[in-house]
């Protein structure tokens, strides 16, 4: 029984780890393997070398390891062009980041050939399982033989893996790690311990899982750190393909600004945080507001220059932004019935030196070059300005720019930005491949409304490549959008922000970066002052729509987790539209349980916040504490009761009045502790006395029942002497003895 569970126990980790290592190279490069053959090789050979290891631990079977290799290839030639497949398409991934050679330009390969290869590849790591797993148990070989494998998945580059296949690999280390704690001196009691050691593993990492669910993982955070480091002293050796960026926004002299004249995108490199104070805002009502401070109309390939705000008062571009405004305040006199109270808010600017900027809540009535402090009331939006503007009477479907002191129409306006090629400015080159991406890859009719083609380009955006905020430069002689789409795949709002701008442009809808704030106002910060720091800086995307105006777009993904879209809260696309839907700040995760309340499609309106339907972020803080408090008190009492309970039932076993089962009882009892510690020399007469007990008529007097007993109970007392603590924990807490 014992040599069965020993070679189940070996199996077991050999095949975990060849499946978890290989899994996870498969699945990051999406190699393209038949599984079936490739699992039903690996199973043979992890089950061929635990029978090898538990009957005859023939350690010179490892020699046969080259020539099986060599007598597989010699009869599959078929397993090299698999080979110098995989490895042509692992360097072609580097040299996009590092000046290294791409080895085996020529090679080609169909999914046999890589079939093949990785059956071969999984079954010579097996072997060199063998010798960490079954001749030295260690963890520390095993993490030498597999990471390596697993490190290429996700340093530098970012071909992330299925985390179940990481997390198989960590378990596998703990549990090597517990069964050596457990059984340190028994090969075969170390293959038995590796079932209750997997147990513990699992527990563990199941209470970190509870501790710390997927949404407060800062794993990403570190992997990102690392591959910062990795990139910057590639860059600073020279062997870097792409270079460390300047940062975005900028500081000078530990002051905090916007280049409102040009914003390098290619360039930008690492976002930097300083967490100064910006501004101080003060809200009379909750809801996430985003802050407009500046847009860009021009886009050279690599950065974005023609501040579109820096024009003069009542100009067709600054009334189209007073329109949504002006429907807004439409639809309260149309509808007073559903209409909600203004809301207000002041601003006062602390610590940005921008020069030209009035920070504006969208739906408020813009103003230029207001001193600080000041004050904005604005009717709030519960819903898309689109919904209401087709809601009101035809006489009021019309903003009324009288209102904004101004003597123009609507139709005017509609017709200046139409006509202004600024909105619709992209090189001709760039406007065919990204018009052909939208269409082939996304699926988007080019001759749909602006409306639906604006959705559809923002939901693809939010779920699109890795939010990073320490990505690369992108090379100069590269079109920034086309190498963000389709290499690098990476970036933070400002990237976004400006792929989706020209996409929208490819596909003849007036559109244009936009950047500044947003602010989050919880019910209980309400008129109260927020000190707004650089970390909550945003961009996002304006578009126009005949007779409405500068509707603005949120096109980036969650600012968490460790890959894309990982963290993110709610199912499905999130509302890209709507503040109250999706917004994460950078490098900031902020929980809002509302996602669900709001539909996909809307513009960026403000949202009832007075209806929450869900419970305050803080609420499902303390019902996480609660059950990690009852998870850790469950793991502290269960070892104990269990503990005590042995300990009573056994002083139960041995007080029996059939004093021959007493010794039976004791003598079983000395076998199990002997697993742990070797007997120094039996007293005399101990094992004729159980021998007598077990095997013959005679009855077993007292005197000679507390002899075995008093030996069971002090061997016992050894035991725990001499075992180190987590052998100590497992013999009295876990075993019982």
């Amino acid at each position: 029984m014992k040599n069965l569970l020993s070679i189940f126990g070996n199996f077991t980790l050999i095949f975990a780890a060849v499946v978890c290592t290989l899994g996870a190279l498969i699945s990051a490069f999406s190699f393209h393997v038949d599984g079936t053959i490739v699992i039903f090789v690996w199973i043979i050979a992890s089950l061929a070398i635990a029978l090898n290891f538990a009957f005859w631990r023939i350690k010179g079977l490892l020699i046969l390891l080259v020539p099986t290799l060599a007598l597989f290839i010699w009869r599959m030639p078929q397993i090299l062009d698999g080979a110098r497949w995989v490895i042509n398409y692992i360097t072609t991934e580097y040299s996009r980041w590092l000046y290294v050679t791409v080895l085996f330009p020529d090679a080609e390969a169909y999914a046999y050939e890589l079939t093949l290869f990785f059956t071969a590849a999984g079954v010579a790591l097996s072997f060199l399982l063998s010798v960490a797993i079954c001749l030295r148990r260690s963890a520390l070989l095993t993490i030498l033989f597999t990471v390596p494998i697993v490190a290429l998945t996700f340093v530098i580059i970012f071909n992330y893996s299925e985390p179940l296949f990481l997390m198989g690999l960590l378990a596998v280390y703990l549990t090597i790690i517990i069964s050596n704690g457990l059984s340190p001196d028994s090969f075969v009691n170390r293959s038995f311990a590796v079932f209750p050691a997997f147990l513990m593993a699992l527990i563990l990492m199941g209470a970190t899982f509870v501790a710390s669910p997927p949404g407060d993982y800062s794993r990403g955070d570190a992997i990102r750190s690392i591959d910062h480091q990795i990139r910057a002293v590639a860059s600073r050796l020279g062997i870097a393909r792409l270079k460390m960026g300047v940062g975005w926004p900028v500081v000078y002299d530990e002051r905090w600004g916007f280049n409102t004249d040009v914003v390098g995108i290619s360039e930008a490199g690492t976002r930097i945080i300083h967490d100064v104070s910006v501004l101080e805002v003060m809200v009379d009502t909750p809801g996430v507001f985003y802050l407009r401070g500046y847009s860009m109309q021009y886009f050279d390939g690599s950065a974005w220059t023609v501040n579109s705000d820096a024009m003069q008062h009542y100009t067709h571009d600054w009334l189209a932004r007073a329109a949504p405004a002006l429907i807004s305040i439409a639809y309260g006199i149309a509808f007073p019935e559903v209409s909600t109270p203004p809301a207000g808010i002041s601003i006062y600017v602390t610590g940005d030196v921008t020069r030209g900027i009035t920070y504006t809540p969208y739906f408020a009535l813009p103003h230029v070059f207001l001193s600080s402090p000041y004050y904005f009331a604005f009717q709030k939006v519960e819903e898309s300005i689109l919904r209401l503007h087709e809601r009101l009477p035809q006489e009021l479907q019309f903003p009324n720019f009288a209102l904004a002191g101004a003597a123009t129409s609507m139709d005017e306006v509609n017709a200046s930005i139409n006509s202004r090629a600024t909105y619709l400015q992209i090189d001709d080159s760039s406007a065919a491949l990204l018009r052909a991406h939208a269409v082939d890859v996304i699926g988007i009719n080019p001759y749909d409304s602006r409306e639906n083609i604006a959705n559809q380009v923002a939901a693809f955006m939010v779920g699109f490549g890795t939010y990073t905020l320490a990505p690369f430069v992108i090379p100069a002689h590269e079109d920034f959008v086309m190498f963000f789409l389709n290499i690098s795949r990476q970036g933070y709002c400002i990237h976004y922000a400006t792929a989706a701008t020209m996409m929208l442009r490819a596909l003849d809808v007036p559109a244009r970066f936009t950047s500044g704030f947003v602010v989050t106002v919880m019910p209980h910060e309400t008129n109260e002052t927020i000190v707004i720091t650089d970390r909550y800086a945003h961009a996002w995307v304006e578009v126009f729509f005949d007779d409405i105006g500068w509707l603005p777009f949120e096109v980036t993904p969650p600012a968490t987790g460790f890959g894309p879209g990982d963290g993110r809260p709610g199912a499905g696309v999130p509302n890209p539209f709507s503040p109250a839907g999706h917004f994460f700040p950078e490098d900031e995760f902020l929980y809002i349980d509302w996602w669900d309340e709001f539909e996909l499609g809307h513009d960026m309106g403000f949202d009832d916040f007075a209806q929450f339907g869900a419970p305050a972020p803080h609420a499902d803080s303390a019902v996480r504490w609660v059950l990690i408090g009852a998870i850790v008190l469950v793991l502290i009492l269960a070892p104990l009761v269990h503990r005590g309970v042995a300990s009573q039932k056994r002083a139960q076993r041995f007080a029996q009045e059939d004093g021959n089962a007493a010794v039976v009882f004791a003598w079983r009892y000395l076998g199990k502790l002997s697993r742990f510690r070797r007997w120094d020399k039996l007293p005399e007469g101990i094992e004729d006395i159980a021998m007598k007990a077990r095997f013959s008529q005679h009855r077993i007097s007292s005197q000679e029942r507390s002899a075995v007993v008093e030996y069971a109970v002090e061997f016992a007392e050894k035991v725990y002497e001499f075992s180190n603590p987590l052998e100590k924990f497992w013999v009295k807490f876990i075993r019982g003895l």
